[in-house]
């Protein structure tokens, strides 16, 4: 790998620089965003000039989405458009893929999103055990395994022009997945892997790397919600769900956990499926993010909420960063497999360490009250000194908070 600075977006990984051409957007012929790398964050992306808020840092179009399996007779596999109803033109070889009109069906198959291949292996889908979510995962593994087949002329030759190689970087969690939800991915992964035995003569990857693919796909998607849907009468339609690292990891995405990435705005109740940017995946996360992600008809577009300095980190949030620290701290571990250490989650503890800490404090202060001296020498009429009151508890987390700013 290169070191940090290089210019680039994916300056970091050489080999697939053409890959982006064209997606990144310049600032006086220079890319706004730089590839940066250290041990803790692994690759991240920072300002590569001066920028002004609402600045454009990448323009990017999905590399791969999928519906939910409850949704898949009502929504379009070609444009993505929410018909609110159930479709009535379909693949019927498959029937798996839905579509609007004859014109998505054949547009679908021309753009090899479709394909003979792809149609045989879903054939055996309706015999699958999981569930709807589980369904849009596995759905986009297999897309990304037969890019893997197109590839693999260019690779041989030193390329990467379907994606495959750089999704392949992107980071894995599945080593970090509780037990049963570990069990499901593998068992979704093992029912792909055997349909691919039986219509590809190609020898199928191994399972524990297919698993970990379900996983990049799992903390590196997207979700495609109900509202933004409706957007898109012109082709695919989304509305704006990788820890720390590789992910946009925005809330968007369910996953094994049910987890989903989100952009900011307002909240979206129906997820109808999930889509992966792989340059979008290079933003790290935080609660105090300087970036907000936008997304419609397959593309996504990443603009500054504030002017940021040549060389500062560029997030996202990949949850609703106004809610509660607690609540935010459980969704990042949960559905994103990291601890969240931006300036926002770190004043948060320290208020709650302050809280616990005074907490403590009272309760030996009460108990000394109630019995022995001090308890007289207090009393109305003793005849003491007051004591000076006690710091209440705000006045407490109020300096803590001064004190770690200073720092």
């Amino acid at each position: 790998m290169e070191e940090a600075g290089v210019k680039g977006l994916l300056c970091g990984l050489p080999l697939y620089e053409k890959l982006v051409t064209g997606s990144v957007e310049c600032k006086d012929g220079e890319p706004v965003a730089v590839v940066s790398f250290d041990e803790a964050r692994g690759r991240y992306l920072v300002a590569g000039a001066s920028l002004k808020q609402d600045d454009v840092v990448l323009r990017t179009d999905t590399f791969e989405r999928g519906i939910l399996g409850n949704y898949k007779k009502r929504v379009c596999s070609f444009c993505f458009k929410d018909a609110k109803k159930r479709l009535h033109i379909h693949c019927r070889d498959c029937e798996q893929a839905w579509y609007c009109s004859e014109a998505c069906r054949e547009a679908h198959k021309r753009s090899g999103g479709h394909s003979l291949l792809h149609c045989k292996i879903l054939s055996g889908f309706g015999s699958s055990k999981f569930n709807g979510d589980m369904e849009s995962i596995i759905k986009i593994l297999l897309a990304v395994l037969l890019k893997r087949v197109e590839a693999e002329p260019s690779r041989r030759g030193g390329g990467g022009g379907t994606g495959y190689e750089l999704f392949n970087h992107l980071q894995s969690h599945a080593d970090d997945l509780l037990p049963r939800s570990k069990k499901d991915l593998k068992d979704a992964c093992s029912f792909l892997r055997k349909q691919m035995q039986r219509h590809h003569e190609e020898a199928p990857l191994p399972l524990d790397e297919l698993v970990h693919h379900a996983s990049r796909i799992e903390s590196n998607c997207f979700g495609i919600f109900e509202e933004a849907a409706e957007a898109g009468d012109q082709g695919p339609s989304t509305s704006a769900e990788g820890g720390e690292g590789d992910a946009p990891r925005g809330e968007a995405s369910g996953g094994v956990n049910g987890s989903s990435q989100q952009q900011r705005g307002p909240q979206r109740d129906v997820m109808l499926g999930r889509e992966v940017y792989l340059e979008a995946s290079m933003f790290n996360h935080s609660c105090e993010p300087t970036c907000v992600m936008s997304r419609s008809s397959g593309a996504c577009e990443v603009s500054l909420l504030r002017d940021v300095d040549q060389g500062e980190e560029l997030t996202i949030s990949y949850i609703d960063e106004t809610k509660p620290g607690a609540h935010r701290r459980k969704e990042l571990k949960r559905n994103y497999h990291f601890d969240c250490h931006c300036r926002k989650c770190e004043l948060d503890l320290l208020a709650l360490r302050g809280g616990k800490k005074y907490k403590h404090l009272h309760k030996k202060k009460a108990k000394k009250k109630g019995k022995g001296r001090a308890s007289k020498e207090g009393s109305a009429g003793s005849g003491g000194g007051a004591a000076p009151p006690a710091m209440n508890f705000e006045s407490q987390v109020d300096q803590a908070m001064q004190k770690f700013l200073a720092l």
